[in-house]
């Protein structure tokens, strides 16, 4: 709930048009710079978060997980394998 507003307001402040007008969201993170290095740092702790979670579903079991929401549980998905 953090990352992502922080990442739309890093990544106004990097944009020449938008600092014409607003001045304030560069000055706000303390010039140009440190919003790149701020919206770096977020664009990391997303792809992080992103790979996270796709690890937990992977050793979650994703087939087995997927294949009791088609059939209707995973009872039904071990009869049809017998």
């Amino acid at each position: 709930f953090v990352l992502f507003p922080v990442m739309i307001w890093t990544g106004f402040a990097m944009s020449p048009a938008l600092t014409s007008v607003f001045p304030g969201l560069v000055t706000a993170l303390g010039g140009q710079q440190s919003a790149r290095t701020v919206h770096f740092i977020v664009a990391n702790l997303l792809v992080l978060f992103l790979v996270g979670h796709v690890v937990m579903v992977a050793l979650a079991g994703f087939g087995r997980h997927v294949g009791a929401m088609l059939l209707g549980g995973e009872r039904l998905v071990r009869e049809r394998r017998t």
